[in-house]
């Protein structure tokens, strides 16, 4: 089962699984249900590398897959 990991600051991280055939979209829109985004700017790690906005709609995540997303400070 594909695995995300979401971090907010250096305190708060929550690890979920979700259904192979699920797109990182589908994730953030999971995560954020009343906004349909995530509440400051953050950075989606897939495969090791910075993935595009613009790109997670069309992403699908695969049963090995891990994805991570990471919220920028504010301050």
């Amino acid at each position: 089962m594909p695995k995300v990991v979401i971090t907010k600051g250096p305190d708060r991280k929550k690890e979920i699984e979700v259904a192979e055939g699920t797109t990182i979209q589908e994730v953030m829109l999971a995560e954020n249900p009343e906004t349909g985004n995530w509440p400051a700017p953050t950075v989606c790690i897939y495969r090791g590398k910075p993935l595009s906005r613009q790109l997670w709609e069309n992403t699908v995540l695969l049963k090995d897959s891990v994805v991570a997303f990471f919220e920028y400070p504010m301050g």
